[in-house]
């Protein structure tokens, strides 16, 4: 008698143990699709079709929609800042063949005062920034005259070239 409660009591342990996951599946039970929300009305910037490349954004005033303007047309656009230049270079540079191939006028400027304040040929400095391989300011500096503080002479150049650029636009 003892051997048939003890074998009950150890099938319905048994069956009980099997079931509980069973029912954790929803087994017996057609699955429940997932709720769905509905999808957000889609932006204007992200409804233009898969394939088609974003248009590069820039802070200054393209001439086109989508074109970017170069350090060229900008410091064109911009003849204060022109003229401001021209005492960092010989006598005769055409500053916008010099700015030719800068991402921006920002970086040309920097580099025409580094290489104004550091004594450094300009067409060197371009010439190392560009590449290949292309290097920043700081490297392009270390470079090129590896006992100066180049960190610190970049920082002070881009200091000096926003000032520069600040100075020009405000008196437009």
């Amino acid at each position: 008698m003892k051997r048939c409660i003890s074998f009950l009591a150890l099938l319905s342990m048994t069956l009980f143990l099997y079931a509980r996951p069973l029912a954790a599946q929803g087994q017996g039970r057609p699955p429940s699709p997932a709720p769905q929300r509905p999808s957000p009305p889609p932006r204007p910037e992200t409804s233009r079709p898969p394939d088609t490349p974003r248009a590069p954004e820039s802070k200054g005033k393209p001439e086109q929609a989508g074109e970017r303007r170069t350090a060229s047309q900008q410091l064109a656009a911009n003849p204060k800042l022109s003229e401001r230049l021209k005492g960092l270079f010989p006598e005769g540079t055409d500053l916008q063949l010099a700015a030719d191939g800068f991402r921006n006028v920002g970086l040309f400027v920097a580099a025409a005062r580094v290489s104004h304040n550091l004594n450094i040929p300009f067409d060197q400095l371009k010439s190392t920034m560009m590449g290949p391989p292309e290097k920043n300011l700081g490297a392009a500096i270390h470079e090129l005259k590896p006992d100066a503080d180049a960190k610190a002479e970049a920082r002070k150049a881009e200091k000096q070239a926003k000032k520069d650029m600040d100075d020009s636009r405000r008196s437009e």
